[in-house]
């Protein structure tokens, strides 16, 4: 882990035709006519101040207040939704934080054991079994959560990353900067989760209620209750919001005279007493389920994969033609399963459904398979012999591995691959 960097503050000398005694500001607060101190306070600090605020963040901040007083104006209240106040205090943080700290990748795995990762923003989260990390661009460790989960599960999306422990009640809502929420269900397991960019999560449990099978609750990120809905006859296996926050999906599983049924629910959580749109069939299992960005949503089983367009209209089944599935991803306009022959453990097929239902294509490929994960206009599908990209026409380009590659994440349009000692990146080839 690389050494936490001190904080120095140097005097710029100033540039030609500033006056020196103005500081230099972020892009943010450029150009802006002058403001007082006290006009820009509860700008810069709202009401409720973040808690322990660092000596040196207080230091920071006032040279901001001084520097805007004397290049700054009126005009920031009027263009606040062009400031970026997220940007703002991204800016702040990396400073005290030591945020553009790292000496590069690849980024040292030890002691630890990975077991999932997603992009936070601009930053890497790897969740381990025992820990929160989030890496920056340079492969610097920027902070560090613990948690106590068997079997955790990790979502991001926006800046937020949702750790949760499958089988148990405990979850935490968690940004770089700080633990946003940290909740527990009492006498509730979790099953599944979604999160969405503005900090709003889903979590599915079972019940420990003898007239339910499960529960289904939606939490602002503050951890209020925005809806929910319990199911007497269905275990849930998954649940997605939509990128609207309007409408919600979630799939499960029951039993009806000896054979398997399952269930895709499509909520509009805009009518809260409405009941869910439901499509059903006999002798399969649905387990995953997601929103494309225009609002379709898509549901993969055991056998086959569903398509249900905006408005609650059942498009299309994809049928795996007796292959079965051995990992799936999804990306935000397209769906991707691994497929394999019964018993094979070497080489299989990936089956791609784009936003608008429609098979995009079917691809072989060679090699064990090891993890699929969504990239670019596509998919970094990974197997112990290489890192093929899969775009809009197929498998387009391929990166010799070596075969201790687990698992892929796509960190701004770069595939960065976890080993057994290391996380790193792979210089792809073009695409043709």
């Amino acid at each position: 882990m690389a050494k936490k960097q001190d904080l120095k503050i140097t005097r710029r000398k100033p540039k030609a035709g500033r006056d020196p005694g103005t500081k230099e500001l972020p892009p943010e607060l450029e150009g802006l006519p002058p403001l007082s101190e006290q006009e820009l306070e509860p700008v810069l600090l709202p009401a409720k101040k973040r808690k322990h605020r660092h000596p040196v963040a207080r230091a920071i901040v006032r040279l901001l207040l001084v520097a805007a007083v004397l290049t700054g104006g009126f005009a920031v209240w009027k263009n606040w939704d062009k400031l970026a106040p997220e940007a703002l205090l991204d800016w702040i943080d990396m400073k005290l934080d030591g945020a553009d700290k790292g000496d590069g990748f690849p980024y040292a795995i030890s002691g630890d054991t990975v077991v999932a990762m997603g992009q936070a923003k601009n930053n890497l989260a790897l969740l381990t079994d025992t820990s929160l990390l989030f890496i920056n661009e340079k492969g610097g460790e920027i902070a560090r959560r613990s948690h106590a989960y068997a079997r955790p599960l990790l979502k991001t999306d926006g800046s937020y990353a949702l750790v949760a422990e499958r089988g148990g009640g405990r979850y935490q809502l968690e940004t770089r900067r700080e633990t946003v929420l940290n909740g527990k269900l009492e006498g509730r397991n979790i099953l599944a989760a979604s999160l969405q960019e503005d900090g709003r999560f889903a979590l599915v449990t079972d019940t420990a209620s003898q007239s339910y099978q499960s529960e289904l609750d939606v939490f602002d990120r503050k951890g209020n209750v925005l809806f929910s809905w319990k199911s007497p006859r269905l275990l849930l296996t998954d649940v997605a919001l939509s990128p609207d926050g309007l409408h919600l999906a979630a799939v499960g599983v029951t039993a009806e005279a000896g054979n398997m049924r399952s269930t895709l629910l499509v909520f509009d959580l805009t009518q809260k007493s409405a009941a869910p749109v439901e499509y059903s069939g006999d002798g399969l299992m649905l387990f995953g389920v997601t929103y494309f960005s225009g609002g379709t949503v898509a549901a993969v089983g055991d056998t086959e994969m569903w398509v249900v367009k905006p408005g609650g209209t059942l498009y299309e089944k994809h049928s795996y033609e007796g292959l079965e599935p051995n990992g799936y991803a999804f990306g935000e306009a397209s769906a991707g399963i691994v497929l394999r022959h019964s018993g094979a453990s070497e080489g299989g097929r990936l089956l791609v459904v784009n936003a608008s239902g429609d098979m995009a294509y079917a691809a072989e490929f060679s090699g064990t398979f090891r993890h699929l994960s969504p990239g670019g206009d596509g998919f970094w599908l990974l197997t112990s012999a290489a890192l093929h990209r899969a775009g809009p026409a197929g498998l387009d380009g391929q990166a010799d591995m070596e075969p201790d590659g687990r698992m892929v994440v796509d960190y701004k349009q770069t595939p960065m691959v976890l080993g057994l000692t290391a996380l790193t990146p792979v210089d792809m080839p073009p695409a043709s």
